[in-house]
């Protein structure tokens, strides 16, 4: 996805950046009706486990054109996250 793209598509669903966050390399976003936050790198392409992640953090829908992508990171990030729950319950 292009990050263009998914700028749009934060400030459609109530996201902004922090203006006081300095980096070269990412800005801090924060979802104005959660308070949810994620960092947004400044490259041009942004890969399916890049803007999924911001998409899940932040707690925003995917852009409707990319929902099947979508689903397919949140299966995987949630197979992930159980199976590192059954690990720390072994311990």
């Amino acid at each position: 996805m292009k990050r263009s793209e998914l700028v749009m598509h934060l400030y459609d669903n109530d996201c902004y950046p922090d203006e006081e966050f300095q980096s070269d390399f990412v800005e801090l976003w924060k979802n104005g009706v959660n308070g949810e936050v994620c960092t947004v790198p400044l490259d041009e392409e942004l890969a399916l486990m890049t803007w999924g992640h911001i998409v899940y953090q932040l707690g925003i829908p995917p852009p409707i054109n990319c929902d099947d992508e979508y689903h397919v990171y949140v299966s995987f990030h949630e197979s992930k996250l159980t199976g590192l729950k059954e690990q720390l319950r072994k311990n």
